[in-house]
């Protein structure tokens, strides 16, 4: 059995220019290696050199192999060196190479090259050279890929115009929308001023009722000290009373009585002074009890007329609030409603299996839902919170007007009249207590004239009688009037807590109008948040932001073009070389 040695030369990495010949040296230090291993019966063990190129079902049949020589240092004088057999793999026929018998040149078969001893007799290196036919079919793509390309340029450029137009667009609508929750903020701020001047203005209101209240309350005092004076009036008519029935009887003992005469004529002196200094003080307090009464008929009507200019005021200002706000509201809904639509188109064009377009639409998608969220409580909660506050200030206003009706109507009437009858009383008063004056200096006059002056003090006590009975019937009534004036004070009283009740519940009102308003504002801040943060998505995608990517990707497309051309260039070159 032969011995086969075989040298295995595999084909190198593709290098610098692939479609050339390409030659495989062996020095002859590594062929004497070889020879010295196979023995000095190189006829018997003949030196086989094998060739492998890749090979792989889907690439094109590999090139033939045109001749194969091999050469080797000189070895002794007439060895028979036989033939150096070259294997390779037959044209279009998969699988390892064949072995190879036979001599001679050949293409597209098996080949064998004879060497005989006179080939090596001299002494120099012999090399092995392989060269393989280049295919005959020329390099060219096909129809299909070069429309291919062409296409997916097309939409690559379509896609990028596209995805540029829509980002301004987001842009252009999310500025508007941030302009929009701008101007609604600065009137949700209006309003909540206006708000504050009102809580303000009842506050002063309240203030005001409390006044009134503490006036009422000082009134029925005095109410109350004037019907104190006038019991102690009528206690003074009684003693009077007393007095004159002594006088009386006085006049019938006019022996035994003369000294208690001039005793009592001094002692009625004294109480008529008395009694003309109060009845001038009651006259005076009657008189400024009138004044006040008067003063207090003539501006009810001012502050009621007040009361409804304020209460029309109230009803304008609800208006054109409930308005205003209906008005922001629709368009920020519509707004919104062309957010969404821009939403859906940027859906529809936007690759959402890439994750970074996913997470900036759901980020879009969010804010869009909050907004929505918002613009829908402060459409169904903002008018009916004006309308509640409203309506208390208004019921507030209507008790103040009904408590200044009831005042105008019972008491200032009552005040008057009453006053009038104790300025009466009191101008009777005074006059009386003149005449007691008077009538005490004549008993004291003619006191020494006891007998001539009997008949004078009999008339002068009947006098006194009808004068004490005046007197009792003037304090009576001066008590019935100074209670019906306390009973108005009360009445004062009553209607100016009303007041302040009213006032305190339009401050409630104006409070709770105020506290609408500012989450009003707050919702307005939050839209104004939500638009701007979308404006800042948007920016982040203008075509500005993406004008380096947009150059990263046409230097990419330049040196791709190049990088054909290139090979274009180089595969004309070799065609022209091969030909």
């Amino acid at each position: 059995m032969a011995t086969v040695m075989m040298l295995l030369i595999r084909r190198p990495a593709a290098g610098r220019n692939q479609r050339t010949s390409r030659r495989f040296r062996m020095s002859s230090w590594l062929a004497s290696v070889a020879l010295r291993q196979a023995g000095r019966a190189f006829a018997a063990h003949p030196l086989v050199i094998r060739t492998q190129l890749p090979w792989h079902p889907l690439t094109k049949p590999q090139p033939l192999i045109r001749s194969c020589h091999f050469g080797v240092a000189p070895l002794p004088r007439g060895a028979n060196v036989g033939a150096v057999g070259c294997r390779h793999p037959a044209p279009h026929a998969p699988g390892p190479p064949s072995p190879c018998h036979g001599g001679g040149h050949g293409t597209g078969r098996e080949s064998c090259t004879p060497i005989s001893a006179r080939d090596v007799a001299r002494p120099h290196t012999w090399s092995l050279s392989m060269t393989r036919i280049e295919s005959a079919s020329e390099h060219q793509h096909g129809v299909g890929l070069k429309i291919a390309v062409i296409v997916l340029a097309l939409a690559l450029a379509t896609m990028t115009t596209l995805f540029l137009l829509t980002t301004s667009k987001i842009a252009g609508g999310s500025a508007e929308l941030s302009a929009g929750a701008t101007e609604v903020s600065d009137g949700s701020q209006q309003v909540a001023a206006g708000a504050g001047d009102l809580s303000a203005g009842s506050v002063e209101l309240s203030e005001g009722a409390a006044a009134a209240a503490t006036g009422a309350t000082s009134l029925e005092t005095g109410a109350a000290s004037a019907a104190a004076g006038a019991e102690q009036v009528r206690s003074g008519a009684d003693k009077a009373a007393l007095g004159a029935a002594s006088l009386a009887d006085g006049a019938s003992a006019t022996a035994t009585g003369a000294d208690s005469l001039s005793t009592g004529a001094s002692k009625s002196a004294d109480g008529a002074a008395q009694l003309a200094a109060g009845a001038g003080q009651v006259a005076a307090g009657a008189q400024a009890l009138a004044a006040g009464a008067a003063t207090a008929d003539s501006k009810i009507p001012e502050l009621r007329g007040g009361l409804t200019s304020l209460n029309a005021g109230i009803t304008e200002f609800k208006d054109s609030a409930k308005g205003y706000l209906k008005t922001e509201s629709d368009k920020l809904s519509g707004g919104l409603g062309l957010l969404e639509t821009t939403l859906a188109s940027l859906k529809a064009d936007l690759d959402l299996s890439d994750p970074n377009n996913a997470a900036r639409y759901a980020a879009l998608e969010t804010i869009t839902d909050q907004l929505q969220v918002g613009v829908t409580g402060m459409q169904g909660t903002a008018p009916a919170v004006l309308d509640g506050g409203f309506g208390k200030l208004q019921v507030g206003v209507g008790l103040v007007d009904a408590g200044l009706v009831k005042f105008d109507a019972e008491a200032t009437s009552v005040l008057t009249a009453k006053s009038s009858e104790l300025a009466a009383g009191a101008a009777n008063l005074a006059a009386k207590s003149g005449e007691l004056s008077a009538g005490a200096s004549q008993v004291s006059a003619g006191a020494s004239s006891l007998v001539d002056g009997t008949y004078r003090l009999a008339e002068g006590a009947d006098n006194l009688s009808v004068g004490t009975s005046t007197l009792n019937a003037g304090a009576a009534n001066l008590a019935t009037g100074t209670k019906n004036l306390s009973a108005g004070a009360a009445k004062l009283a009553d209607g100016t807590s009303d007041l302040a009740s009213g006032a305190a519940t339009l401050s409630i009102g104006a409070s709770d109008l105020a506290d609408g308003t500012a989450e009003l504002s707050d919702g307005n801040a939050l839209v104004a948040e939500g638009s701007a943060t979308l404006a800042t998505g948007a920016a982040g995608v203008s075509p500005s932001t993406m004008v380096p990517w947009l150059l990263v990707a046409l230097g990419v497309g330049a040196a791709a073009i190049a990088v054909w051309i290139t090979h274009r260039v180089r595969f004309a070159r070799r065609e022209s070389v091969t030909a």
